[in-house]
């Protein structure tokens, strides 16, 4: 906890911090940047403001590519533009991903599937379409509803974006690609 002056505090949730760990200080105003809330003490605590953190837009890729026969196992989408487009994302705060890919499956026939890897440590996979009883098919593919992974919490850095089919010679075209970041 921080008092930062005229009664004035920041707690960290994060740390195990609370607001009752200020006291009965009158008229005490606390911040807490880790869920958004502004409190205020007057005889006891009072909540003025609810998750004043939204759902954001985290990342958003227009460049429309032709992955000419892509292969059975994941390969970066862009691997020729700027250092394979890594995608910087800050999931501080934040419980789900919710993603939307305009995909034409161009005439492929197999299963078509993105992740999202650490760019740091590839392995690390923050997201994949293979929950989607069908891949990813053509028009429009959304979701909301992807927890992030425990390894993923708080976490800062930079993700890249893979694709793959069942059948190699598939060559499906991405449109775009549209990352959020849900409360």
């Amino acid at each position: 906890m921080n008092h930062i002056g005229n009664n004035w505090y920041v707690i960290r949730t994060s740390q195990g911090e609370n607001r009752t760990d200020i006291g009965n200080v009158t008229n005490a105003v606390c911040l807490s940047p880790d869920d958004g809330t502004i409190s205020i003490y007057d005889g006891g605590w009072k909540t003025l403001s609810f998750n004043t953190k939204q759902d954001v837009l985290a990342a958003s890729i227009t460049i429309s590519r032709t992955l000419t026969n892509i292969g059975t196992t994941y390969n970066y989408v862009y691997p020729a533009f700027y250092d394979n487009v890594p995608l910087a994302v800050d999931l501080a705060g934040f419980t789900k991903l919710g993603i939307v890919v305009f995909w034409n499956k161009n005439g492929g026939t197999g299963r078509h599937d993105i992740v999202l890897v650490d760019k740091s440590e590839p392995q690390r996979t923050l997201l994949t379409s293979t929950g989607l009883p069908n891949g990813l098919v053509n028009g429009v593919n959304k979701s909301y509803d992807y927890p992030i992974p425990i390894e993923f919490n708080n976490y800062r850095g930079e993700v890249y974006l893979g694709a793959k089919s069942t059948v190699g010679t598939d060559s499906p075209i991405l449109d775009a690609v549209f990352l959020y970041l849900i409360r």
